[in-house]
């Protein structure tokens, strides 16, 4: 994906180590008690960025492919 910023300069977005997830709860999603809560129990070796897409759909952005690999098998 190709973005472009105010200045003009391209900046590529990587989405390979990238998980998209929701919850399936009739209440509302706390993003930054699920945010830190979901970080912690995860234990990822270079970390994870949790980004709210909307509707409780969110993003996983992992930085090191044996995080998602451990994501995956851990589902």
């Amino acid at each position: 994906m190709w973005q472009f910023n105010l200045e003009e300069e391209l900046i590529l977005t990587s989405y390979e180590y990238c998980l998209v997830g929701c919850f399936l709860v009739a209440s509302i999603v706390h993003f930054d008690s699920m945010r830190n809560n979901m970080a912690n129990v995860w234990h990822s070796i270079r970390g994870v960025i949790i980004t709210d897409l909307g509707e409780k759909d969110f993003v996983f952005r992992y930085y090191y492919e044996v995080d998602v690999d451990s994501q995956i098998i851990d589902t």
